[in-house]
C-alpha cells in the first residue's frame, strides 16, 4: 500500500458473490474502465458489524468513517474509535446519494489519509440498488484517479427471502481495488 496516496475503504452492504456467475460479471463490469483488480474474498461472518471491525481496523491516520444511518445501529459509536478511526461523520437517514457527495467533499481534505464508508441502499438485496450503488461509486472514483480506492462486500444479502439468501456464496464477497496505478502523475 502507498501511503502518501488517500484511499477510501467502500464497505456495500449485502453484496456478496452470487452463484450465478454472469451476475457477478454484470456487477464488477461497472469498473472495468478504471485500473482495477478484482478478487474473492472470504469473511468468517455474515455479519456488517465483522466486516467493518476486519476491513477498517488498520487505517492510517488521519482518518474518518462515514455512515449515513443511526450511530448506535450495530454499536459503531462504541467500536469506530476502538478500531482507530480519529473522527466519525454519521447521518441520520442518508442517502448513499448523501454520503458520496460528503465523501467526494472530504476528498478534497489534503490532510486525510484514510476515508471509510458503508453504504446502506443495498441492504435489501434489491439488485438494482446494487447496480446504481456500484454506479455511482464508479462515478466517484473515475472523477478521482489519484485516490485509491477499495470497495469490497459486507456479506451475502441476509435481509431477503431464504430464496435470496441461498442464492449467493455463504461468506464469500467481491473485492475491487480501483486506481491501483497511479494515474495522472504527470498530469
Amino acid at each position: 500500500a502507498d501511503s502518501s496516496r488517500t484511499k477510501v475503504i467502500i464497505l456495500v452492504d449485502a453484496w456478496g458473490v452470487s452463484i450465478q456467475e454472469h451476475l457477478l460479471a454484470e456487477e464488477l463490469a461497472v469498473f472495468t474502465d478504471i485500473p482495477h483488480e478484482f478478487a474473492l474474498h472470504r469473511r468468517l461472518a455474515n455479519r456488517t458489524k465483522h466486516a467493518e471491525k476486519t476491513e477498517y481496523r488498520e487505517t492510517l491516520p488521519p482518518n474518518i468513517y462515514l455512515f449515513g444511518g443511526d450511530s448506535t445501529e450495530y454499536e459503531r459509536t462504541e467500536y469506530v474509535r476502538e478500531i482507530g478511526f480519529s473522527d466519525a461523520l454519521f447521518c441520520q437517514r442518508c442517502t448513499d446519494s448523501v454520503m458520496l457527495g460528503k465523501l467526494d467533499s472530504l476528498l478534497s481534505v489534503d490532510s486525510l489519509k484514510t476515508i471509510a464508508w458503508t453504504t446502506q441502499s443495498t441492504r435489501s438485496g434489491n439488485r438494482d440498488s446494487l447496480l446504481h450503488s456500484l454506479r455511482q461509486i464508479a462515478s466517484l472514483v473515475r472523477r478521482n484517479p489519484r485516490v485509491l480506492f477499495v470497495v469490497q462486500g459486507t456479506h451475502r444479502p441476509i435481509l431477503g427471502s431464504p430464496e435470496t439468501r441461498n442464492s449467493y456464496k455463504a461468506h464469500w464477497v467481491p473485492a475491487v481495488i480501483l486506481n491501483n496505478r497511479e494515474q495522472g502523475a504527470n498530469d
